[in-house]
């Protein structure tokens, strides 16, 4: 499975890691370092990844490449964000809608 970037969060990913009891991992790949926590809400698995060299306090949502269309990818952001007890304006950017 391969995962996509859809989403950044006003929160580290060790805090989200923190609420919802993930462990966070560091590694690196072709484009550097990073730290993240991977997670599986009901059906939906996702990371909260941060690449090393952007701020602390952010982290991007990464959902499976099967989520594709704007409804779909809306819904899986809304329903991460409130698995956190975040609100929706820690969301600093999302794909394929207008926020």
């Amino acid at each position: 499975m391969t995962l996509v970037p859809h989403a950044t969060l006003n929160a580290s990913v060790v805090t989200l890691a923190a609420i919802a009891g993930g462990e966070v991992e560091r590694g690196s790949d072709a484009d550097g370092g990073y730290e993240g926590a991977a997670f599986d809400l009901g059906s939906l698995p996702f990371a909260v990844i941060r690449p090393d060299g952007r701020q602390t306090d952010a982290a991007v949502i990464y959902l499976p490449d099967n989520v594709t269309s704007a409804p779909a990818i809306t819904r899986a952001i809304t329903k991460i964000v409130r698995s956190f007890g975040l609100s929706p304006s820690a969301l600093q950017w999302r794909s394929k809608d207008q926020r």
